[in-house]
């Protein structure tokens, strides 16, 4: 985590002071329904290219303690897929592509509850031509508010169907994220990529209200068994 700085969130209007709601809710958006923040670490720091926002909320590190969330590579609309999303239990491996890769947008982390204010280490407050790059501090940013390691993640949501992606997630891990949902594949009956994620889609909303439903030891156990180097 030394080469974490902290999570930044931005926003173009006023901030709540006592939490950062949900960005999206299901199922009114085809975004996931969470709040966006970025990884800012020592080596994208200068890389990110940082919209032009009103404010600047720097986040402690110590949020990444907490397991609901994931993390998009690259920008993605909070999407879980295959080749791009990395999850608390493979962090590291998220922090080495970041630092390895010449990126040309904004890496996402998408919590997938509201975030209380008390974990705000800093407000930077930019101003027409400000530079953001200069006045983002090149330290990590860490508080005494011990992170709500209880909250459970999301993951049963996928909608890359919708738009288009870099690099397809296989049926493969389709039908493992259908199981983590306890959805029963037929493996005897050969479904296409989008009929699976129907299946999906169609269990969301139960899975959304009842997280503890999902099978989510098969879900790290697939990863376990991956070579993620």
């Amino acid at each position: 985590m030394e080469d974490i700085y902290y999570l930044m969130y931005y926003s173009f209007d006023e901030i709540n002071l006592n939490c950062i709601n949900k960005s999206h809710s299901y199922p009114n958006s085809i975004k996931f329904p969470g709040v966006y923040m970025s990884l800012i670490t020592k080596d994208n720091i200068y890389q990110d290219i940082y919209p032009d926002a009103k404010y600047y909320l720097l986040f402690s590190v110590r949020l990444l303690e907490q397991i609901n969330y994931h993390i998009n590579i690259s920008n993605a609309n909070g999407a879980i897929t295959e080749f791009n999303t990395y999850f608390p239990f493979n962090l590291k491996e998220a922090v080495k592509i970041i630092k390895n890769k010449n990126l040309n947008n904004m890496n996402e982390v998408i919590f997938h509850d509201k975030i209380d204010m008390k974990y705000c280490c800093k407000i930077i407050e930019r101003h027409l031509n400000d530079d953001i790059k200069q006045m983002l501090p090149r330290e990590q940013l860490s508080n005494n508010e011990n992170p709500d390691k209880t909250l459970i993640p999301f993951y049963c949501f996928n909608n890359e169907d919708l738009y288009d992606s870099k690099k397809s997630s296989t049926p493969k891990w389709l039908i493992m994220l259908a199981k983590v949902a306890m959805i029963y594949i037929d493996t005897n009956i050969t479904l296409t990529s989008n009929e699976i994620i129907l299946l999906i889609r169609q269990k969301t909303d139960f899975i959304y209200n009842n997280r503890s439903y999902q099978n989510l030891e098969l879900f790290k156990a697939y990863y376990s068994n991956l070579d993620l180097n």
